[in-house]
């Protein structure tokens, strides 16, 4: 008895395979595209506390040089910047005194608001 051949696909299992050939190649499609070259080398599992980037380069003696006359600029409130710290002007702060209690304050605020 010769062996029974294998049922032919009729018309109603056709379209199934269409769509999932499809899906197939657009996820394939789509993960062999994820691989750029940017993607490569970089650290996927992270240890909390541990830096696992790049070394850093050490700096050169002008650089470290020129830090350190940054820091001291800073330090002394040279920068000519209006930080907010003392600078040494001898020009007093341009600051309102502070209301004896808020009442008052309010009651100052909606003078002058008023126009009188």
């Amino acid at each position: 008895m010769p062996a029974p051949r294998p049922a032919k696909m009729d018309d109603t299992m056709r379209p199934m395979w269409a769509p999932l050939t499809m899906v197939f190649l657009t996820v394939a499609a789509v993960s062999l595209g994820a691989c750029r070259e940017d993607e490569q080398g970089r650290v996927l599992l992270f240890n909390k506390g541990v830096y696992l980037g790049k070394a850093d380069t050490d700096i050169t003696a002008d650089v470290r040089r020129a830090l350190g006359h940054r820091i001291q600029r800073q330090a002394s409130g040279g920068a000519g910047t209006s930080g907010g710290g003392a600078s040494g002007s001898a020009t007093p702060p341009n600051i309102r005194p502070p209301a004896s209690t808020p009442i008052d304050a309010l009651r100052e605020r909606l003078r002058h608001q008023s126009g009188n």
